[in-house]
């Protein structure tokens, strides 16, 4: 493998990376994120279900990309995850969170099918498996990561710096694959 393309995948799976701890992070703070709107504990655990329930569109959503092209894609959605992050860091709201982590969600489940056709299209069959291995890290690393540095941003600070975190990361995610 060129040094090009790898720096490619790098930039693609550091990209899945940060859009796997938009997913994630709620997780383990429920209760503080609940505090920071001052509702139920419940509500936060709605929102994280409609996150989730995004995965229904994926089948409408998915496909994207063969229409656009992966690179655009993944680019539109890194760029919209950007934007929304700052969005959610700007407007200290429980309705502006609902919106920030739905659209969290769609960006998802485009980005996801477009890396992995794009992997599907740059990577020799022969060494498929070792690469979406690899990619596959990302979704268990954005936890293991994603769970001390967002406990550590909430105990220092607020929601508004996590959602300031994941725009730096977004963003930097999204020159990589530019």
């Amino acid at each position: 493998m060129d040094r090009k393309l790898a720096l490619s995948i790098a930039a693609i799976i550091f990209g899945r990376f940060v859009i796997n701890i938009t997913k994630r992070f709620p997780y383990p703070f429920v209760s503080d994120i609940a505090a920071s709107f001052s509702v139920p504990a419940t509500s936060i655990q709605n929102v994280i279900a409609l996150n989730n329930g995004t995965g229904l569109l994926s089948p409408m959503l998915g496909t994207i990309s063969e229409r656009y092209g992966r690179k655009r894609v993944m680019l539109a959605k890194l760029s919209m995850m950007t934007i929304m992050s700052f969005i959610g860091a700007i407007f200290s709201d429980y309705g502006v969170f609902v919106v920030v982590l739905f659209a969290f969600g769609i960006g998802k489940i485009i980005y996801d099918p477009t890396f992995q056709a794009y992997l599907g299209d740059v990577i020799p069959f022969h060494r498929r498996a070792r690469v979406m291995g690899i990619a596959e890290l990302s979704w268990a690393l954005s936890l293991v990561i994603a769970a001390p540095v967002v406990g550590f941003l909430l105990d220092t600070s607020n929601l508004q710096t996590v959602f300031v975190f994941l725009g730096i990361c977004l963003a930097i995610g999204t020159v990589g694959i530019a």
